[in-house]
């Protein structure tokens, strides 16, 4: 599960590198990425009315899957990359995330899950506010029928315990993008309370980190897109 979006770069197609020239100076990347080169360069210029107008351009010439692969994940790639060197702050980062949500609502609607569709919750835990890597989990989830339940970031563990009892949640999605002072008591209160009949997935940046408390919690840590879209699809 790409939680870190700079980890979904190498889910992406093994596309030949070129260089393309504007007026803001060359720039060199894969022909993968030219198809978001556009929303990814209003993003930059905070234009909002026209990032979204190229996103929801895009949501009608790629296929749902195509469209996340494609165009979502360079854009979660590039902010990614750009708020870890400090070129991009808060702003930029809220920015994407607004625009990735609404686009979430557009699947919701345009992929209804059918009606015994199994449920993932998704969230990340208290102090965990980047939420690039669920929004992603979350648009490949609608795309591949579960019915999604996006609780946000920054959710306690009471909570997700709530909403994994109260929606029957076959699956629980929880990103661990960075460490904070109260983390560990978090997992372990999650372990505790979460049904037991509710599998949990955890990716991102800081998963590993966890690696003995998953094994011991029977969770699963979900290392890349590619492994995220094999085990939704199961």
């Amino acid at each position: 599960m790409p939680f870190d979006p700079r980890e979904a770069v190498g889910a992406r197609d093994s596309t030949p590198t070129r260089i393309s020239c504007g007026s803001g100076g060359c720039d060199r990347r894969s022909t993968g990425d030219t198809a978001s080169a556009r929303p990814r360069g209003f993003l930059r210029a905070m234009d909002v009315v026209a990032a979204d107008q190229e996103l929801a351009r895009a949501a009608t010439l790629f296929p749902a899957r195509e469209l996340v692969k494609k165009i979502v994940a360079p854009i979660l790639d590039e902010v990614g990359e750009r708020w870890a060197h400090k070129e991009f702050g808060i702003a930029h980062e809220h920015l994407a995330s607004g625009l990735l949500r609404s686009m979430l609502g557009s699947l919701f609607r345009l992929y209804p899950p059918s009606g015994n569709a199994e449920t993932m919750v998704l969230a990340t835990p208290a102090g965990e506010r980047h939420e690039f890597g669920i929004l992603l989990a979350a648009l490949l989830g609608a795309t591949h029928g579960w019915r999604v339940v996006y609780l946000g970031t920054d959710v306690p563990a009471a909570d997700i315990a709530i909403a994994a009892r109260l929606t029957n949640a076959r699956v629980f999605a929880l990103s661990l993008a960075t460490w904070h002072q109260g983390i560990d008591e978090e997992l372990a209160a999650i372990s505790r309370l979460v049904p037991v009949s509710t599998r949990v997935w955890v990716g991102g940046a800081e998963a590993s980190r966890y690696a003995e408390l998953i094994n011991r919690a029977n969770w699963i840590l979900v290392r890349d897109l590619e492994e995220l879209e094999d085990r939704l699809g199961r």
